[in-house]
Parts: C-alpha cells; structure tokens; sequence
C-alpha cells in the first residue's frame, strides 16, 4: 500500500510543478530549468512504482524527439527554451500513450490563451481611446508575448489523469 502512496505522491508532485511553471512563466515569462529537472527525475522513480506496466523506453524516446523537434522550434524563435524543456519532461510521462492526447490539450489549451490575452488587449487598449476595430487589428500585429507554459501545465492533465486512473479506475 504505501507504494502505491508514494507512486501517487510523486506523480502529484510532478504536476505541481507543471502547475508552479506555468505560474512562474504567467509572472516573468520564465520557466526554471530545476522544474524541468524534476519533473523528468520524477519520471523514473513513478515507473517502477507504477500498478501497471510503463514502457519507460519509449517513454524516453518520446521525450528526446520532443525535446529535438522543441530545440528546432526554439531556435526558429518560435517556442522559448523554458517551454521546451518541459514539454519534453512531460512527454517523458506521456511516452508514446498519451503524447498525441498530450499535444492536443496543450494546443487547445494554447489557443485558448491566445485569445484570452488576445480580447484582454484589445478591451485594455479600447477602454483608452474606444477604438475597437483599431485595437484589433492593431493588437493582432502586435506580436503578444504568450506564456506558454500556462498552455502545457493544462495540457498535462490528460497525462497525470492517466496515471492517477491506474490507481483508481472508473470502472
């Protein structure tokens, strides 16, 4: 029993701090890389601990092709370094399962953001001068920082869902 305590508590904190990088990057458009760190730490200990079997290679494999792809995306200036790093930590936990679950939450979840900040601009800059067409084409070329660990912090839930449904399954 307190295996299955601790497997629980360990992935628990693995997603609080999924949860506290997406805290951090929604203050300072940071992500610490010791989060990172953990997160992909805490992937090991979890897989022999696990109430089912975890395919922790592919797991692996899973984790370094995303952080490859990432590392690309990072240097066209499309993804920060941050929100690579823990994306490629969390895909460690999704394996080849649960990534395309994974990728499709972070993109939905992206998009969501994005307009969410996107409307937030543009009633921030039409409450100033009451422009509102203006403000969104204008707020559209403005090229919104994005904190995008928000957007894979949500996107993990499938994830870390999956792992607690191993413990305690619905049916």
């Amino acid at each position: 029993m307190w295996l299955i305590g601790a497997y629980l508590l360990i992935a628990s904190a693995a997603f609080l701090l999924s949860v506290y990088a997406a805290y951090s990057d929604s203050r300072s458009f940071i992500i610490p890389n010791w989060i990172s760190l953990i997160i992909a730490f805490l992937y090991f200990p979890v897989v022999f601990m696990a109430p089912h079997e975890i395919n922790w290679i592919y797991g692996l494999i899973t984790g370094v092709i995303v952080f490859a792809i990432g590392f690309a995306l990072f240097a066209l200036r499309i993804l920060g370094g941050g929100d690579v790093k823990i994306l490629a930590a969390l895909s460690l936990w999704a394996g080849t399962e649960y990534i395309l679950h994974f990728l499709f939450a972070v993109a939905v979840s992206g998009g969501l953001l994005v307009v969410v900040l996107l409307a937030k601009e543009i009633a921030r800059k039409t409450k100033e001068d009451g422009l509102f067409l203006t403000n969104i084409k204008s707020s559209l070329r403005a090229g919104l920082k994005v904190p995008y660990g928000v957007a894979i912090a949500l996107g993990s839930l499938p994830v870390f869902y999956h792992y607690a449904i191993a413990v305690f399954p619905l049916s």
